[in-house]
């Protein structure tokens, strides 16, 4: 019978680059999921804008406290969704980070 070992993330991270070119949106989700794991911010940063989900993208923000640009993917998703729960939640971020643009 086979171990599963995972492997370590770094390994991870370049495997999935070198399958990067395919243009698949969940293998960049995953390459910013791995490269914030790293440290890697920049580049994670610019994974999550390749994979398009400006959820994904505004809990990155969320979690590296840039603010400004979660209510910016707020106001997309809201802009996109048209969800009155969208715009809500902007509204309230808006004001819990004193971010006076909203």
């Amino acid at each position: 019978s086979r171990a599963i070992v995972p492997l370590p993330t770094a390994e991870a991270f370049e495997n999935l680059r070198k399958i990067a070119a395919k243009n698949e949106p969940r293998v960049f989700a995953k390459l910013g999921e791995l490269a914030e794991k790293l440290e890697k911010y920049d580049e994670a940063e610019n994974y999550l804008k390749q994979a398009g989900n400006p959820e994904n993208l505004a809990d990155f923000y969320q979690r590296r406290g840039k603010y400004l640009q979660k209510a910016e993917m707020l106001e997309q998703i809201w802009r996109n969704e048209k969800r009155l729960a969208d715009f809500a939640e902007l509204v309230n971020f808006a004001q819990t980070h004193e971010i006076e643009k909203y």
